[in-house]
């Protein structure tokens, strides 16, 4: 990964992680290791969520979290 890409997906990854531990209501209270949420284009899918990136203007981000199981 460029390094210059590094920001945008890390961005990506913690936006897709927290809309995941919001819908548990789980938070942060065990860690943020899992789920893997991915940092690619488009988001990896959980055993219990699909995950979409959201439209927004240039620079944003934000995701949606649906529970699946």
């Amino acid at each position: 990964m460029r390094r210059s890409a590094r920001p945008a997906a890390f961005a990506r990854c913690w936006t897709r992680k927290e809309a995941v531990l919001k819908s548990t209501g789980q938070g942060l209270s065990h860690g943020a290791r899992l789920p893997y949420v991915g940092t690619a284009a488009e988001p990896a899918r959980t055993s219990a969520h699909q995950v979409y990136d959201l439209p927004v203007p240039p620079g944003r981000v934000a995701a949606l979290a649906l529970w699946t199981a």
